[in-house]
Parts: structure tokens; sequence; C-alpha cells
């Protein structure tokens, strides 16, 4: 009687340790479903990637965004590579446009820019690059230490992230020697700074540029207050402009006062006259009273066109004439072992050497300048060179260098 009250109350035991059980897993199916649900009624901010633009720099940006949201979602192949084409910028599209638009193609694409784009040397090479182009500073504004140092730090962090950091300790010296401003400040307190890799070079910009940090006025020029609109950059074009004619002779490539073909100022005068030009400005429809050129003359400062200036002009020189003979005093000197002839003028106010000479000399002129030319009946402006020669006597114990106009 006993043995059966005990195999009864075993088995009432049984029974309602396997309901336990069994209430226990429905309890704990309901929890997971109820999370799950949550989990998929919850609203997150939408992911936009941005666009591929071809640099093995911004490729681990990329296709790590890429294969996270679209190449492991399960949506159809085709529609994978729709989404793939809109996010390449249109130098990178052209290698993979004749493709065909289905399966077989989307893996195509992306071994193309795999193979082309994420090789991991490549990559290397290209932020070590990114690292040596990092501009030579002078001064020690925090503005520009501190987007020196945004560069650098993304550069690095990328290099650590490859594993390859250690390897390009060798630039660090030359990367410091582009801060030369802060160069003292940041390798002040550490001795062994000639031993510094890149960690230890970024975590010094990082403390220099919290000591010292950017000013407002900087910090408002680089990024505008949230809700104000910056202003766009205009886009600006340069236009060729046509150079004026000259006024005297109506050609272009010169300015009236280079003119080479109306050279006396007595001409010069009359073809304003004749031509009713403002003898300020050589311009069209006013007078000279009238022109609001603030330009005058540069030689004289007078309001008159330079062209056309007769200041120091001996054009109303009186010249006697006759059959008097002229001795005039000429004495030979040695221009590079050339004999010459040399006029001796006391009333000139340059010197100058025979379009033959130079040209034997092979001389070419060291400059260029515009003088006026004073001659007996008229003046005349005219650009001319000069040539630098060493004139001496015959015996040669007398040497003289001077400028010659040609």
């Amino acid at each position: 009687m006993k043995e059966k009250q005990f195999e009864k109350e075993l088995r009432f035991e049984e029974e309602k340790y396997k309901k336990k059980i069994q209430l226990k897993k429905k309890l704990k199916e309901n929890l997971k479903g109820m999370t799950s649900h949550k989990a998929a009624n919850t609203k997150l901010p939408k992911l936009v990637i941005t666009k591929f633009n071809g640099t093995h720099v911004d490729w681990l940006r990329f296709w790590n965004q890429f294969e996270a949201e679209i190449d492991t979602a399960q949506i159809p192949a085709v529609t994978k590579f729709s989404y793939l084409k809109e996010l390449l910028e249109k130098k990178v599209c052209v290698n993979v446009d004749g493709l065909p638009f289905n399966s077989e193609g989307y893996e195509r694409v992306k071994n193309i820019l795999k193979t082309k784009y994420g090789k991991t040397s490549e990559i290397i090479n290209a932020y070590v690059q990114a690292i040596l182009a990092s501009p030579h500073i002078t001064g020690s504004q925090p503005a520009k230490i501190y987007d020196f140092y945004e560069r650098l730090l993304s550069n690095v962090q990328a290099l650590e992230t490859l594993g390859k950091i250690r390897g390009i300790s060798g630039y660090v010296r030359m990367t410091i020697d582009k801060l030369e401003g802060i160069r003292g400040d940041l390798v002040r307190t550490d001795g062994d700074w000639q031993e510094w890799e890149f960690p230890q070079l970024v975590l010094a910009l990082r403390k220099w540029t919290e000591r010292k940090p950017q000013k407002q006025d900087d910090r408002a020029m680089e990024k505008p207050p949230l809700g104000i609109q910056p202003f766009k950059k205009l886009k600006t074009f340069q236009v060729k402009q046509q150079s004026k004619p000259c006024a005297y002779c109506e050609q272009s490539g010169h300015r009236p006062s280079d003119c080479s073909k109306v050279t006396s100022v007595v001409e010069q005068k009359t073809v304003l006259i004749e031509k009713q030009l403002c003898f300020n400005c050589a311009g069209t429809k006013h007078k000279a009273f009238k022109c609001c050129s603030q330009v005058g003359c540069l030689i004289c400062k007078q309001r008159h066109h330079s062209s056309i200036c007769d200041r120091g002009s001996t054009e109303h020189m009186l010249v006697v004439t006759g059959d008097t003979t002229v001795t005039y005093p000429v004495i030979v000197v040695i221009v590079k072992g050339i004999k010459c002839r040399a006029l001796l003028d006391t009333g000139a106010s340059s010197s100058y050497a025979s379009s033959a000479l130079l040209k034997r000399l092979q001389k070419q002129p060291i400059s260029r300048e515009r003088q006026r030319i004073e001659m007996m009946m008229q003046s005349k402006n005219q650009v001319t060179e000069l040539h630098k020669l060493k004139i001496s006597n015959v015996d040669g114990n007398f040497h003289l260098s001077r400028k010659l106009q040609r």
C-alpha cells in the first residue's frame, strides 16, 4: 500500500517538474519574440553613404559602409548593383558602365573595384603620401596647427588600423620639421624625441592644441553657426580683354607711348588734333579739360599724355646752318679685341654702340628701357636695349665698363 502511494506521489512530482520546464520554455520564447518585435519596430536614423571618389584613401571607408548596409542585405543582386552604381562618382563609373546589369555583372564590378582600389599596398602608400604632402607651417596660428593635427591624426589612425604605422617611423622627423613655428614647444619636454613614432607626435600635437585652443574668430571663419547659411563662393570667369589699338598708328599690341611708327611729338600732337582725341588720355568723345582720368604725364606730372611731353625738348631750338667744316674728337678704343672708333660728344646724355659692333660681338642686352631721345629738331619716345661692354685703350693699361644703348 505504501509502495503504491509512493509511486503515485513520484509520478505527480515528475509531471509537475515537466510542466514547470514547459512553462519556462514558453516564457523564454515569448520574451524572445517580444524583444525581436521591439527591435524590429525601433526606428534608426537613415544612414547616408557618401559616394566613392575613386581614391585609395577613400576606399576603406566606402567599402566597409557599403558591405555592411547593402552587400550583406537580403535583396536581389540587381538591386545591389543599382545601389553600387549610384554611389560611385562619374570618373569611377566609367570602368563599370559596360558590364551587364545582372548578378554576374554585380560580382564583376566588385572584383574590378577591389582589384583597382582595394590593394593594401596601394592604400598604405596613399596614406603615406598624404602625410608627406602635409603643408609647411612657419607660424604658430592655432587654426592652421589644428588643421594639420586633424589631417595627420586621420592618416595615422588609418595606418594603425592596417598595422603598418611602425614601418613609416622614418618620416616622423621630417613631419616635425614642417611645424617650424612650434617645433620647440613639441619636443622641449622629451629628451628622446628623436626616437618618436607617429603616435607620440600625434599625442604631442593634441596636447599643444589643448593648451592653445582656437580663438572664437578663427572658429567662426571655419564653420558658420547653426542656422546660418555660409556665403557661397561665386564662380569667377577670366575674360581676355582685347587691347585698345594705338591712337597714332591704329595697330594693337602696344600703347600710344610705345608707338614706333609715329615717334615725333609734333606728329603725335597733329594726329590727336586731326582725330579729335583727348590730349590727356588719348581717348575719344571728350576734351582734355573734361577728362576723368587721374593719371597725367609720367615724365613731368602735368595734365597731358606722356607721349606728347615736350619738357626739355629742343624742337624749337635755333640751328645755324652753313658750309662751316666741323671737326669731331674721335679716339681709337679696343672692345673685346676689336678696334673701334669712339666719338666723344660732351653734350650727349647717353652712350651708344653701333648695331654692327653689337652683332659682331653677339652680345645679348642686359635690360630694355623706355627713354625719350632728344635730337636737334625733335624728340621721340623709344624702347632701347642696354648692353654692358668693357672698353680699353690701345695700350691696354686703361679699362672702363659702360652701359651702352644700341
